[in-house]
């Protein structure tokens, strides 16, 4: 029985192991938080501070809608009519939010 128990236990603590999460701090500049703040649905905010915190596990967020920018560099997040530009550093495990802007033909 003693033998089962530690096997168990080893395979848990190697599964772990091997599926371990490095999780990104999140940075906002001033401007884009200001822009955050400015929304005024509460709702709207609510949604947006709660995909931005899915971020921290980077890069492993399927359920978001990310998209690498094609004209500047970055990337967008998509919350309904919302987007969410940010960048990205690897290094220092860092992801910096740079704007909240509704989305429109002059949003990128």
């Amino acid at each position: 029985m003693f033998v089962n128990f530690a096997f168990m236990l080893y395979c848990i603590l190697k599964h772990k192991q091997t599926h371990l999460i490095i999780m990104f701090k999140i940075e906002w500049i001033p401007k884009a938080f200001r822009q955050l703040i400015k929304i005024k649905l509460l709702g709207d905010r609510r949604k947006i501070e709660e995909k931005v915190g899915m971020l921290e596990s980077w890069p492993e967020c399927p359920e978001l809608d990310i998209k690498k920018l094609v004209q500047q560099s970055g990337y967008r997040l998509r919350c309904g009519d919302w987007r969410i530009l940010f960048n990205v550093d690897n290094g220092i495990q860092i992801i910096e939010i740079q704007a909240v802007k509704r989305r429109n033909e002059r949003t990128y």
